[in-house]
């Protein structure tokens, strides 16, 4: 357990900013607009939470399938609904559990906009670390309900991972009766409860209540009042509206209670009320107050019909009612109840979840004969659909196996749609893809960001969730770095319409079969070292960082990532409501976000690279860091040079550390490729031939010579798999941008025209000992003691130049410190001359 909960400021806050790893949601009415915007993309995904369920009511199950823009339901958390017969699902609760504490939500408000802000509502938060005694309640609560004959949920399931977390996190605490308390209709309806508990605790002088709904005698409250032998009932108004209540103060039925109204006090008075509050004052002053959705009416407080969950609370007798009830006059008008809730007649809803490749199981919930044919639809968001026929049994279920294929299984919310052959009743669901919620729980990515990388329409805030869990999980993911990035692209079929080989079109085999994802399919990576844990969740992770890695590399030569901005980055900067200085502020704000997650990332990959000896798995290493770190380079920032400097740094690290035959083929085909590419924007950045240039392109020429331990050839590059007709696609957008003529033989050639300083000191000698002139253009004459070098060769001399170390600060040859400008020239430009001995020095990688 967390040793230090949160201290949330409102239920919003501590949804959304908290890092939770679980959560569920109970609910009557349900809006996916909200819950998709305000909970689960600005605060549960963001954050890491992978395990979501959302249990509502057939009414609001039904309601949410209008949401034909939510995106998210079946893929990233589970909707369940619940068929309560002769009543309806009714409990607000919240749970979530997590690094920021374990904590119980219960109040009033639907998930909804009204229940998070546009109703008057009253919430309970409870910090179940400092109240663990509500554990065991929490459990009886998911076990009654599991056993509760008249209520169908579209799978159990979630009931028996909320019990086994219940006793895991409660272990052996039990319940010792202590405040505050779990009342719920279950087993008893909440009057019986409450009637029960204030004979434990002396008289009832006064009940108070604060409700949006009675009946339409007052007979429910008045019933509760009765048996709990209040002499007065006090019926809570919302000041400067006392005629909108819906309490009948003159047309209520018979009863001894005396019934008197009073204000309370409303944070916001022009909400509408949807609070419940019952407060029981007994004659010693202290009360028993009960918040949550039970409402002052006879279904609701009286009978087990609906399923209610309140929290019950003591207060002492010398603590304030947070109302402030104050006495007002009784109202001669009210507002009748208008509550029109099915309660489950006549809604037919269907339950399924999808089993890749091809599998769909269903229920279809409604009251009425079920068994028989059903035909229909599986429908996605832009309206494309598939037909599908089922058989239903006596109990609503069904089986069957849908022809599409993997890539129309697609990482976005489907619905299903039937209609009963011999009725003509009609039934609609979400569809649960059970892949992807698994994939979700594994708690690496989440669905919609895998989505938009698949998709190549990803943004920064997918950029940010990749890094943040790439970091925590490197070791477990690099084994899948390990292979060609040729291989994880693989060649389109003649089928296709296109050649063997390369030139491909970046923009096919984007959609990905999730087939691939599923446990006991073919294994996709094997590793030339052993990868950590070879469970089912490490053999699901392995898969998906393949997956990814495929849509990575397409991605950068797609152009719907040339943007760098998903669709919901687009929509924020295109709001009308934005001015553009808050527009590019906001940007700024979440790009450097992504640089902070970046660089986290980055950090750490470094710490692995330099504990790792030369060999697969730095060089897998090395792969990973070019694939993940360069794409946000070229896609989110403006300044191209980024990603010049990033490559830089990139290759000169490998060429520092590795050769070609310590690591992955991969790694030396991005070396090739990097090195030909700086070699291109050196030429391209300046204008003429200069010193510079030819020093710099000689450098590169050094540092793959050393990586491949060869000469550089047009064979071996060709061997390495880069080519005029093969280019790294991770690169091809970069390479696209300079001039057409720039492309691999055109490097080549300037890098075979720009000799290393061992190559040149090779051509000095031959020059000298055949008498021959110097050939023109070496690099060396672009330094002060290279040109002395140089002037002794033409005199007809034999200079030599012994290596050094380019960090030397003491001459190989004499042992003595060198002069200040040596020891620079060393470092800088590569050659030198001792100032003690006059050796000319010379350094390599």
């Amino acid at each position: 357990m967390s040793t230090a909960p949160v201290q949330p400021r409102t239920a919003l806050d501590l949804i959304t900013q908290a890092k939770w790893e679980s959560a569920l949601f109970g609910t009557y009415a349900l809006s996916l607009s909200f819950f998709e915007s305000s909970l689960l993309k600005e605060g549960l995904i963001r954050h890491g939470c992978r395990s979501i369920d959302v249990v509502a009511d057939v009414e609001g199950y039904s309601a949410s399938l209008s949401e034909r823009k939510s995106s998210r339901v079946g893929i990233e958390y589970r909707l369940i609904p619940a068929a309560q017969e002769g009543g309806i699902f009714h409990p607000k609760i919240t749970l979530l559990s997590g690094p920021s504490g374990n904590f119980l939500l219960i109040g009033s408000g639907n998930l909804t906009h009204g229940g998070f802000g546009r109703n008057l509502e009253v919430l309970e938060i409870v910090s179940l670390e400092i109240q663990p005694s509500l554990y065991p309640q929490l459990r009886l609560l998911f076990e009654s309900l599991g056993q509760r004959p008249k209520i169908r949920f579209g799978e159990n399931d979630w009931l028996s991972r909320w019990v086994a977390w219940c006793e895991q996190k409660g272990g052996s605490v039990q319940d010792d009766g202590a405040f505050p308390r779990l009342v719920h209709s279950t087993i008893q309806p909440a009057a019986d409860q409450l009637v029960a508990e204030a004979k434990r605790h002396g008289v009832v002088a006064e009940l108070r209540v604060l409700s949006p709904f009675f009946d339409p005698d007052g007979d429910g409250i008045l019933t509760f009042a009765e048996r709990l032998g209040a002499q007065r009932l006090v019926v809570g108004l919302p000041e400067g509206r006392e005629e909108l209540s819906s309490f009948p103060f003159s047309k209520h039925r018979q009863t001894k209670v005396t019934i008197l109204a009073a204000t309370v006090i409303a944070p916001a008075p022009d909400r509408r009320l949807h609070a419940k509050w019952f407060e029981l004052v007994f004659e010693d002053g202290h009360r028993l107050v009960l918040t949550g959705s039970v409402n002052a009416t006879r279904k609701s407080l009286i009978s087990a019909d609906n399923i209610e969950i309140g929290l019950l609370r003591r207060e002492a007798g010398d603590a304030a009612s947070p109302l402030a009830w104050t006495r007002c006059a009784t109202p001669k008008k009210h507002v009748p109840c208008a509550f029109f809730a099915n309660a489950g007649k006549g809604v037919a809803i269907i339950h399924s979840t999808l089993q890749m490749p091809k599998e769909i199981r269903g229920t279809i919930l409604m009251k009425g004969t079920v068994e028989g044919r059903w035909e229909g639809t599986l429908e996605w968001p832009d309206g494309t659909q598939l037909t599908v026929k089922v058989d239903a049994d006596v109990d609503g279920n069904f089986h069957t196996v849908v022809p599409f294929s993997g890539q129309e299984a697609s990482f976005t919310s489907l619905q299903l749609q039937l209609l009963q052959v011999s009725t003509g009743l009609f039934a609609r669901g979400w569809v649960q893809n059970e892949t992807l919620l698994e994939v979700g729980r594994k708690g690496f990515i989440s669905a919609s960001s895998l989505s938009r990388i698949v998709a190549g329409t990803s943004g920064m805030e997918d950029d940010i969730e990749l890094f943040t869990n790439l970091t925590s999980k490197i070791h477990d993911l690099l084994a899948v770095f390990s292979e060609s990035p040729s291989s994880v692209l693989p060649s389109k079929s003649s089928t296709d319409g296109a050649p063997e080989g390369g030139n491909e079109d970046p923009n096919q085999n984007r959609i990905v079969d999730l087939a691939e994802l599923t446990p006991g399919s073919r294994r996709l990576v094997q590793p030339h070292y052993s990868v950590p844990g070879s469970s089912e969740d490490g053999e699901i992770l392995v898969k998906l960082m393949r997956l990814l890695r495929r849509s990575l590399l397409r991605n950068e030569s797609a152009p719907a990532a040339a943007g760098g901005s998903s669709s919901d980055e687009s929509a924020e900067l295109e709001n009308p409501n934005n001015n553009e200085e808050a527009s590019n502020t906001a940007q700024k704000r979440k790009q450097q976000r992504m640089l902070d997650a970046l660089s986290v990332f980055e950090r750490r990959l470094i710490e692995i690279i330099d504990a790792a000896s030369p060999g697969n798995e730095r060089g897998s290493a090395f792969v990973m860091w070019l694939e993940i770190a360069l794409p946000p380079r070229v896609k989110r920032l403006p300044e191209r040079v980024e990603a010049i400097n990033f490559l830089r740094q990139w290759f000169f690290a490998v060429t520092e550390t590795q050769h070609a035959s310590h690591g992955p083929t991969g790694l030396a085909e991005y070396v090739a490729a990097v090195g030909l590419y700086l070699t291109l924007t050196l030429i391209a950045r300046t204008s003429v031939e200069s010193a510079e240039r030819r020093r710099g392109i000689a450098m590169i020429h050094e540092r793959l010579c050393a990586y491949f331990q060869a000469e550089l050839t047009e064979d071996l590059l060709r061997s390495v798999n880069v080519s005029e007709q093969h280019w790294p696609p991770i690169l091809t957008i970069l390479l696209g941008e300079l001039p057409p003529k720039h492309g691999v033989s055109f490097g080549l050639s300037n890098l075979l025209a720009s000799p290393t300083i061992e190559q040149q000191l090779k051509l000095v000698e031959s020059a000298v000992r055949g008498r021959t002139p110097l050939p023109p253009g070496l690099s060396l004459a672009s330094c002060r003691f290279g040109k002395e070098f140089l002037k002794e060769a033409e005199r007809g001399r034999r200079p030599s130049a012994q290596r050094a170390l380019a960090n030397s600060t003491t001459c190989p040859a004499c042992h003595l410190r060198m002069s200040a400008e040596s020891i620079a020239e060393l470092s800088s430009v590569r050659f030198s001359q001792c100032s003690n001995c006059g050796k000319y020095l010379y350094a390599t990688t």
